[in-house]
């Protein structure tokens, strides 16, 4: 889901934008605007992936302001809309990720979803690799999410035995407790064939 937030001080405008964006399920409208009063402080206090921002407006330049929405939230994505094609070069050298022409076109508009789903994705798993988190549920029911996402064991004893190195974690444990713990009714003979994988086993299920 790509959140969006639109700018514009033409009502008309920002109604026919916000229609046209409707038509794809993957765009969720976060809010709508016809000045600048609030929107810096939305900005920093929920999540937002693009701006559609209009240039020329009656409480100042939209380049100025995207460039102030950059500092704040270097991650959000720019998308001008504009009936002024002489501001393109100034939009793309403060990196907005697209230029759009009033009147927006729907098969122009397509094109831009498309590039702010590529972008966007990219981005968050970039975030996700630069910053893999780990959470463990112990109550009510053990549970593990990576990057927010619910981790499968193979098996349930697989699953029972992260468990029990998360409960010891940083705790040396023999082998042989491990086994007596998990396996016992097993015979001593068929205990020794039980292979132990190496901790952490969070990376192989």
């Amino acid at each position: 889901m790509i959140k969006a937030i639109l700018v514009d001080d033409e009502i008309l405008a920002l109604d026919y934008l916000t229609n046209l964006l409707r038509a794809f399920p993957i765009i969720h409208i976060i809010n709508t605007y016809t000045d600048k009063t609030s929107i810096l402080e939305d900005i920093l206090s929920q999540t937002v992936d693009v701006v559609f921002l209009d240039i020329e407006m009656a409480d100042g330049n939209g380049l100025d302001f995207a460039e102030t929405i950059y500092s704040l939230s270097p991650s959000i994505q720019i998308v001008f809309v504009t009936a002024y094609a002489e501001y393109a070069i100034k939009a793309f050298e403060i990196h907005s990720i697209d230029y759009l022409l009033k009147p927006v076109m729907p098969n122009r508009l397509a094109k831009t979803i498309q590039r702010l789903s590529e972008k966007i994705i990219d981005n968050k798993v970039d975030r996700k690799l630069e910053n893999p988190s780990l959470y463990i549920q112990c109550f009510y029911e053990f549970q593990v999410l990576k990057d927010g996402e619910l981790l499968h064991f193979k098996t349930a004893k697989v699953k029972e035995l992260f468990a029990y190195f998360v409960t010891f974690m940083n705790t040396y444990i023999p082998r042989d407790r491990i086994i007596d713990s998990l396996w016992p009714n097993y015979d001593s003979k068929k205990q020794r064939s039980i292979s132990i994988p190496p901790y952490p086993i969070y990376e192989n299920f």
